[in-house]
């Protein structure tokens, strides 16, 4: 495994603070509302994620990684 550079923590501060918020976000709302309404709003934080990195890394997904 190579060291980590700046590159790297540039690369993966957005997902990484992201993912660290919907889990906060999630357990905080946990005894307020139901199983599924934090399932539901768990899914769309991935999908803004994916939506981050096409509008700031500028990644491209096709189809197949889409349905996935």
């Amino acid at each position: 495994m190579e060291p980590w550079r700046m590159e790297h923590m540039r690369t993966w501060l957005l997902p990484t603070l992201t993912f660290s918020c919907m889990l906060v976000t999630s357990l905080k709302a946990l005894p307020l509302v139901s199983v599924a309404t934090t399932v539901i709003f768990r899914n769309v934080g991935t999908v803004l994620v994916a939506f981050g990195d096409t509008l700031f890394f500028e990644k491209r997904f096709n189809g197949q990684m889409k349905v996935r």
